[in-house]
């Protein structure tokens, strides 16, 4: 699992990995880098679904150079072990509904399992303080991180908020607010910046396409690539963009995906202006140093205004 795999005795030829969540792309770009041929085997129809389809299609593509095999919609069947090796038997899921399901061995040298995780709440006697967990373990919270035992709060990975080390560091920060009577408002995690450290690196804060179109709000998509940026050439990060997501009435920005070198650095400006409500007219004047990878988030802004400084 990923607690033990960096402390694997030598590079494996080959690895499979059963899971294409977060934990499971890090890994596969670690491995596909030092040269590993790399099989993903994730039983959803997508790699990360928290994250942009189009982002996801770029880093697939930008690991065209790797030796990066991926299987969506396909389950692990089977596992046998011989003294070197590992045979795998997994089963894609006919989606066309035409020839059947595919089912296929795959031998490799070391298998990493990235399915997960679920809390680690037995043995603390939480019975014994009438501390409720649901179905999965996760210890259960109000708005304000209190349990049903009056004083007991709960914060980070036993509740069911995002698995984020800042994510566990904001809730502690507000609880100690909370109750210390300091005025603080509730956790936004829609404000939540979310990070993939694969290379490239991906990033978001704020809606999906997916949630936009499901609440009907109206919405314009715009987009900007690294490549006309001269601070990525220089440092040699060429590859993704950003899109960004803006109400068509308002300008105001709802969401932001980005795929590249060190956007999970720049994230973060854009999850103040989240919380800060900045409209696309307020991001493209703000003056940012050149040459910069930062200056994209102005030319992003720019686009959605309709008047790129840049044509990409």
């Amino acid at each position: 699992n990923s607690d033990q795999v960096l402390n694997i005795p030598a590079i494996p030829k080959h690895l499979a990995i059963i899971g294409g969540g977060v934990i499971g792309l890090e890994f596969a770009s670690l491995f596909g880098m030092m040269g590993s041929q790399v099989t993903i085997v994730e039983a959803m129809d997508r790699l990360v679904s928290d994250f942009d389809r189009d982002c996801v299609k770029e880093l697939i593509k930008c690991w065209r150079s790797h030796k990066i095999a991926i299987h969506t919609n396909t389950t692990l069947e089977d596992l046998s072990m011989t003294k070197n090796k590992v045979t795998l038997t997994i089963k894609t899921k006919d989606t066309g509904g035409q020839n059947g399901d595919d089912q296929q061995k795959v031998t490799c040298d070391a298998v990493l399992f990235a399915v997960g995780r679920l809390p680690e709440t037995s043995g603390l006697g939480l019975e014994h303080v009438a501390v409720a967990t649901d179905d999965q373990g996760f210890i259960m919270v109000n708005e304000h991180l209190q349990t049903k035992s009056q004083g007991i709060y709960a914060v980070g990975d036993v509740i069911s908020t995002p698995s984020l080390a800042h994510t566990a560091t904001a809730e502690a920060h507000y609880v100690i607010d909370h109750m210390t009577k300091t005025p603080a408002n509730p956790i936004d995690y829609l404000n939540n910046p979310l990070a993939i450290y694969t290379y490239p690196e991906l990033a978001r804060v704020g809606y999906k396409e997916e949630e936009l179109q499901a609440m009907k709000t109206p919405y314009k998509v715009s987009r900007f690539p690294f490549s006309v940026m001269a601070k990525a050439m220089i440092e040699g990060y060429p590859e993704g963009f950003i899109k960004l997501l803006s109400h068509q009435e308002t300008g105001e920005i709802l969401g932001v995906h980005l795929i590249g070198g060190r956007v999970t650095e720049m994230v973060s400006e854009f999850t103040l202006g989240k919380v800060l409500e900045t409209t696309i007219f307020e991001f493209a004047h703000t003056i940012r140093p050149h040459p910069t990878l930062s200056e994209t988030l102005s030319e992003v802004a720019y686009q959605a205004m309709g008047e790129p400084l840049h044509a990409p």
